[in-house]
């Protein structure tokens, strides 16, 4: 395997895993001065952690299938990037939807509690991010 693309498959991988950790990190986070703070990871009550987790692990599995085994580079960095690229979507529209919901509180909800976006989603979005820039610059690099 060629330098550069040590340093790309290096790059995947960590956007993976962070994919595959921002799926058990808090997503929601509501603080509140009477009960203290409260979250909710993507995993739990059917939220869009799992899927993103799974193609989290699909895209490290794209990744292990090119590095020890027969993929071939441009077929498994398309399939890295459009699962980056979903994996992007998923975060970005859970994130607008958090942000939302948190300003569609009133003005006296808002003394009572605040709603954040948790670490978990940034983690997921920026992964996701990652895994579609490595697929877009392994296949439209030049040869």
């Amino acid at each position: 395997m060629r330098q550069d693309m040590q340093v790309v498959l290096i790059i995947a991988i960590v956007a993976a895993l962070l994919v595959v950790i921002g799926a058990f990190l808090p997503w929601v986070k509501l603080a509140a001065p009477l009960i203290g703070q409260i979250s909710r990871s993507g995993m739990e009550d059917g939220s869009d952690g799992l899927y993103t987790l799974l193609m989290g692990l699909g895209a490290g599995a794209l990744l292990a299938w090119y590095h020890f085994g027969t993929g071939q580079e441009r077929q498994v960095f398309i399939g890295v990037g459009v699962l980056g690229v979903l994996i992007a979507i998923v975060a970005g529209v859970d994130i607008n939807e958090v942000s939302s919901r948190a300003d569609e509180l009133t003005q006296a909800q808002q003394s009572l509690a605040t709603i954040t976006v948790g670490e978990g989603l940034y983690l997921t979005l920026v992964g996701g991010i990652g895994l579609a820039l490595t697929g877009a610059a392994t296949v439209f690099r030049r040869r």
